[in-house]
């Protein structure tokens, strides 16, 4: 709608809920959303060209900020006027006495008809033009095993979409199926109040944090993987993986972030020949780690409520149970939540319409034949924006552009360039028959972008797509300004993080970088007696996820871990001694505290570790205590591989009236 206004268009804006927002508007019926959930997007990807977000607020953004930034936009470019709200459109129709080579225009194109919110008739107007942007996740894809038993109990059963927080699910064993991003993002949400939580997933995919390596420090994962690998535009867009030598490229690449101690290897990793699939979640690797949820590959092929006899009486049991390809069940569950994907709901365009659409309900990946996924050459004046799996706003709106051009008739397209579209569409519905198919229909984010830009001459200054720059949506408008700021604060962030100063990011990293097995080698030297031997233990240690957080609005599924030591004790005489201990290690944003656990319940405080800087490959946090007389002086150091941790050690100098010695300890991961 902005960009129609600034073509000098009026553009009618049907809404059926009462507020803008759609998906993000948590008060509409139309939401998929649930509190708490974070974007998977910094705000340097999910972000208009023209309306970046501030400073000041999260890299990464929650439903509310998202639905409050969709408000923000609107008020800024979109008069009130132009909106219907509460308005349902029920049809779209060409208007068949439209003739295209007559000289006078004999009606309008189309016919568009709607219900209003709260009255039975119905209401029609003839628009030169219409714009489709109720999205791509428009109808959920229930399984028809799981519809037939949803019948019998709805509240047991539901898509990943009514999904709304954790709190109903307390005590219950949950079955999660799916490998999609809502798969495990609601799998470690929802786990917070479970008894239990099964993830049956059909693909593996990776599975990345929010922050990944970069030149020594972390960056937010899509400033990372859309930086550019060489001097741009890159107008030539990679659509399909054809050969196993490009999977095995793609998959050598992502697999280079992880490092080689890294905890994929608790679910598997995705099969080499395969096009690679990327999920985003910060907690369910480490939930995995820590017994909170259970994975299993696999897909479901049926479910029951299983039947029960009891003496003359048969009776369907409150459990649900669930049959896998393989031939197992997982029974005694509770509930189910399918995260099993949308398809297209575009039933309100008559079926004229479709056929030139080659329209296939069925088909998640590519329903539609058309160019950029936004028009037709054979259906002049019908445009859609948003029909489009992947990075969104920067894509959605250079699409935005190139519609209202059209419409407006500012902007022509060279028929070739035309055809040359259409062929890439049909190039990439055939990906749709494959065995295996990409995550994404556009998977070169980067290519994408540049392609759709060059369409509208919209290509990013030489400075701003040389190789290395991030490609964000700012670059692609006129405002050069705008650019330079947005290219300063990549380069402030890039310098934060990777030469320190970004305390509660490497804080909370580290924290989860922790979970898991480790081998410990301790040494403990007396200082006052520099002559005698150091005393050894040596042993196993285990960091697990010990709470979650309650609270809807958390941005993590939970904020502290337990620290388990089992080891020996070597004596000088060769003999060796049991010894056990744990603390808890607290997430306080730009502090690790340690607590002394006794009797299995935190105690009181040990250390509170706050990071200064990086000292060669190690990220350095320092702190002290004093313990009655005695003074602790404590240095942690953690160094990465990849996304991983591949050496930590702790040392603590005690000095004291009747106190003179040092402990070194050296944890290595256990693969």
């Amino acid at each position: 709608a902005r960009h129609l206004l600034r073509c000098g268009l009026r553009p009618s804006i049907f809404e059926q809920s009462q507020a803008l927002g759609g998906a993000w508007n948590s008060r509409s019926a139309s939401s998929k959303m649930w509190e708490g959930l974070t974007l998977n997007l910094s705000k340097y990807t999910c972000c208009f060209s023209d309306f970046p977000w501030q400073d000041y607020e999260e890299d990464f953004a929650s439903q509310r900020d998202m639905q409050e930034y969709l408000e923000r936009y609107a008020s800024t470019f979109i008069e009130k006027e132009y909106f219907k709200f509460g308005c349902t459109v029920t049809k779209v129709k060409k208007n068949h006495a439209f003739s295209n080579t007559a000289k006078e225009k004999i009606c309008s194109q189309y016919k568009v008809e709607w219900v209003e919110e709260g009255k039975s008739n119905s209401q029609y107007k003839e628009f030169d033009a219409v714009v489709v942007a109720s999205g791509f996740f428009s109808a959920p894809v229930v399984p028809d095993y799981l519809k037939l038993l949803a019948g019998d109990d709805g509240n047991k059963i539901i898509h990943s979409s009514l999904y709304t927080s954790s709190e109903k699910y307390a005590n219950q064993t949950v079955a999660i199926i799916g490998g999609s991003f809502s798969a495990h993002e609601i799998a470690a949400n929802v786990q917070q109040h479970a008894k239990k939580v099964i993830n049956v997933f059909p693909r593996t995919p990776y599975i990345f944090p929010r922050y990944l390596p970069y030149d020594g420090g972390f960056l937010p994962l899509d400033v990372v993987l859309y930086s550019r690998s060489c001097d741009g535009p890159q107008t030539t867009e990679i659509i399909s993986f054809d050969t196993e030598e490009k999977c095995s490229k793609w998959h050598n690449k992502l697999r280079s972030f992880l490092g080689n101690c890294n905890k994929q290897s608790v679910i598997g990793y995705p099969d080499m020949k395969d096009p690679p699939l990327i999920s985003i979640s910060d907690d369910y690797l480490n939930l995995v780690i820590s017994g909170r949820i259970d994975p299993i590959k696999g897909k479901v092929v049926g479910a029951e409520f299983p039947t029960v006899e009891n003496e003359n009486e048969i009776n369907y049991s409150e459990h649900i149970s669930l049959e896998l390809e393989d031939g197992n069940f997982l029974t005694e569950i509770d509930s189910v939540i399918a995260c099993t994907g949308y398809h297209n709901q575009l039933d309100i365009l008559d079926k004229d319409i479709l056929d030139i659409l080659q329209f296939e309900k069925e088909d998640t990946f590519s329903p539609l034949i058309q160019c950029c996924d936004t028009f037709h050459p054979d259906l002049p004046g019908l445009a859609f924006v948003g029909m489009y799996k992947g990075p969104y706003v920067g894509v959605t709106e250079l699409q935005a552009r190139l519609v209202a051009g059209l419409i407006s008739g500012k902007l022509k397209l060279p028929t070739a360039a035309i055809d040359e579209a259409l062929k890439i569409s049909e190039r990439i519905r055939q990906q749709s028959r494959l065995r295996t198919t990409p995550r994404f229909p556009h998977f070169d984010y980067i290519g994408h972008m540049d392609t759709l830009a060059n369409l509208v001459n919209l290509t990013p200054p030489e400075r701003f797509a040389s190789k290395g720059c991030m490609v964000s949506p700012v670059f692609y408008q006129t405002n050069e300004e705008m650019m330079e700021n947005c290219n300063l604060r990549l380069g402030k962030l890039k310098d934060v993080t990777v030469n320190g100063g970004s305390n509660k990011l490497i804080t909370r990293l580290s924290m989860n970088a922790l979970i898991g097995k480790w081998s410990f080698e301790r040494t403990i030297t007396e200082m006052s007696s520099p002559g005698e031997p150091p005393q050894k233990v040596s042993g196993e240690v285990v960091f697990s996820v010990l709470n979650s957080n309650s609270s809807p609005s958390a941005r993590s599924s939970f904020d502290s871990i337990r620290y388990r030591e089992d080891g020996f004790f070597e004596l000088p005489t060769g003999k060796k001694l049991q010894v056990f201990r744990e603390y808890d290690y607290v997430y306080k944003g730009d502090a690790l505290e340690i607590y002394f656990v006794e009797g299995g319940e935190r105690a009181h405080m040990f250390l509170s570790l706050k990071f200064d800087k990086k000292e060669n490959e190690y990220w350095v946090a320092k702190s002290d205590h004093l313990c009655i007389n005695d003074l602790y002086l404590g240095t942690f150091k953690i160094a990465f591989d990849g996304v991983a941790a591949r050496d930590i050690s702790m040392t603590y100098r005690v000095k004291g009236p009747a106190k003179n010695y040092e402990s070194i300890t050296h944890l290595y991961p256990i693969k």
